[in-house]
């Protein structure tokens, strides 16, 4: 990962003189891996209030939910009290089902909308400060298998850039101790116990781990997307929610 968000977010800390290490495989190379600076983003300390609010930003919007008027175009008014029912106002008129019904409650049928969906512009910075908090976050905290990953994090030489097969992919996953987190990806897959299946929500799983590539590195995408839970992401198009899944810090990225 070669994006660096320390000229756009004030506060980052200084970066140590030499840090990470360069990963390859074992049959790529036997010399001794260059040393490479620490980027800035990644001793960004992690803030979650700062996800949370973005999340909302996948919710599907409503033109009818932002009218003003919106399960009040009725006059309903309340039947009072000594009839052994709630103080709610009904629905007035006959001739129909609708008919006493309860109006202008959250919990009324065809009534006003609350919560509404969050739209509308953020703001930069703390789209920014979202972003850097997301990368550098906990992986063992999460926890991930990466037990057997020789260093965190995780970089990797632009030999991965080349591989086109599923499954030379997955021997790369494995060369570098990452499969064991993609295999607990893919037995976590479940169904919901609630409702959710009736509204097109059937499976739920984990997502681990994410790969991040150059712009050199397009041919991965079609070498990954046949891994289970393994999603690949562009370093110049990085997306929050991929990031931070569920506005929950920690993922494994490559």
């Amino acid at each position: 990962m070669n994006q660096d968000f320390s000229p756009f977010v004030p506060g980052l800390p200084s970066p140590p003189p030499c840090s990470s290490q360069e990963h390859r495989p074992p049959a790529a190379s036997t010399a001794l891996p260059p040393q490479h600076p620490r980027r800035h983003v990644l001793l960004h300390p992690p803030r979650h209030c700062q996800l949370r609010p973005l999340q909302h930003l996948q919710e599907q919007p409503s033109a009818l939910r932002h009218h003003r008027r919106v399960g009040h175009q009725t006059s309903s008014e309340s039947w009072g009290i000594g009839r052994a029912i709630s103080k709610i106002p009904r629905v007035p008129g006959s001739g129909t089902h609708h008919v006493g019904q309860g109006a202008f409650g959250n919990m009324c049928c065809v009534a006003a909308f609350l919560p509404l969906p969050r739209s509308g512009a953020i703001n930069v910075n703390q789209n920014r400060y979202a972003m850097v908090s997301a990368i550098p976050s906990l992986v063992l905290a999460s926890g991930n298998r990466v037990e057997s990953v020789p260093k965190l994090p995780l970089v990797i030489s632009d030999f991965i850039g080349g591989v086109e097969k599923t499954k030379e992919a997955i021997k790369v996953l494995k060369q570098i101790g990452a499969y064991p987190d993609a295999e607990k990806a893919k037995d976590s897959h479940g169904v919901p116990p609630c409702k959710g299946k009736m509204r097109n929500r059937h499976d739920i799983s984990h997502k681990d781990p994410l790969i991040v590539y150059g712009t050199k590195g397009a041919k991965i995408v079609k070498a990954f997307r046949n891994v289970l839970d393994v999603e690949v992401a562009n370093v110049e198009k990085l997306n929050l929610l991929k990031l931070a899944p569920g506005g929950h810090l920690g993922r494994f990225v490559i």
